[in-house]
């Protein structure tokens, strides 16, 4: 009875172990700070899209794409990702509206993660105040370690498992 207590404990610990050890590997690259923001309404055509993350960003596989209300793109050649900063040309807004940035980023620890925002482009027409309404969403999703926690919990599990089969295998041999 008290070696199975010990191995319940065994098989316990190494099941926080595995949760405790996979927390840190679970971090992502998070969206701070868009410019033009989520939501804004620009008076004047924007240059770029600049957008600031909480974490250095890897270039390769990292990518915007400016589209209008019609899916027309707006952007204009490959993103230039410096740091934790991706900036991406477009081309000159003409006709007022919403405008979608649609983001994939490869964290520095290689996790993708991919989102969208919208903002609108609403020029001062000559006497009338314009007022444009703008569907704001975020959607940030990230293709993170899940597979690997389940697969730690499984080993764990299974280990624990294994340890009491073998303990009980033994002491069956010892009492024949």
């Amino acid at each position: 009875m008290f070696l199975t207590k010990r191995v319940g404990a065994a098989v316990l610990l190494l099941l926080a172990a595995a949760l405790l050890t996979t927390g840190t590997a679970q971090a992502h690259s998070d969206l701070e700070s868009a410019s033009p923001a989520s939501g804004e309404v620009l008076k004047s055509s924007a240059e770029e899209v600049t957008l600031i993350f909480n974490e250095t960003i890897r270039t390769k596989g990292s990518g915007l794409i400016v589209t209008d209300a019609h899916g027309r793109r707006f952007d204009e050649g490959d993103a230039v990702v410096v740091g934790a900063t991706a900036k991406q040309s477009i081309k000159k807004l003409t006709a007022p509206g919403r405008y979608t940035v649609r983001y994939r980023v490869v964290s520095a620890d290689g996790h993708v993660v991919s989102s969208k925002y919208s903002f609108a482009f609403a020029p001062p027409s000559p006497g009338a105040p314009s007022s444009t309404p703008v569907a704001s969403t975020t959607n940030q999703t990230s293709t993170g370690n899940s597979a690997v926690v389940v697969g730690a919990i499984a080993g764990a599990i299974a280990g624990g498992l294994t340890g009491v089969y073998l303990i009980r295998r033994k002491r069956s041999q010892r009492a024949a």
